[in-house]
């Protein structure tokens, strides 16, 4: 599939806002239902991603990347915003990846991978802790893939290939 969330069956909405909503998928259900708000921005959320721990990643117009551990639909306690922020940026970060296991030495567990309106791509471990960051560009940073022999290791990866 071209885009599937690892144990989760449910859909994630960037609102205008500071806002991002979760809402459980089932064949039973109205097409969306909300199942609760992740507050942590102090203005539009940019950009999100599920990282390799299953976490989920939002960047925003704040110039910062909030980690959140998305609790399963049957949990009462809801979805807690893993500490701390990060705050490495300069300007609006405005996309995010997920890094597979296995493809740097730095981040032997995965992490994240983030772009930003301030011409840099950084690199994150699993932990939120940053290993690299990535410069040259002469405007902002609005997307990021794999290509090449880093895509098929993300791919094999992500198929538990390693």
């Amino acid at each position: 599939p071209a885009f599937s969330l690892p144990r989760h069956t449910r859909l994630l909405e960037l609102l205008g806002g500071q806002t991002m909503e979760t809402m459980d998928v089932d064949k039973d259900l109205p097409p969306f239902v909300l199942r609760e708000e992740l507050r942590g921005h102090s203005a539009p959320v940019r950009s999100l991603c599920v990282s390799s721990t299953g976490e989920l990643v939002s960047g925003g117009a704040d110039s910062v990347v909030n980690r959140w551990e998305v609790a399963a639909a049957s949990s009462a306690g809801g979805s807690t915003q893993v500490q701390p922020q990060v705050l490495d940026h300069e300007h609006s970060v405005t996309a995010l990846l997920s890094l597979p296991p296995g493809l740097l030495d730095d981040a032997p567990t995965g992490g994240f991978v983030t772009g930003s309106l301030d011409r840099a791509v950084r690199v994150y471990n699993s932990e939120g802790t940053l290993v690299r960051q990535l410069g040259g560009h002469q405007h902002g940073v609005i997307s990021l893939g794999f290509t090449g022999p880093a895509a098929e290791a993300a791919a094999a990866a992500a198929a538990g290939g390693g």
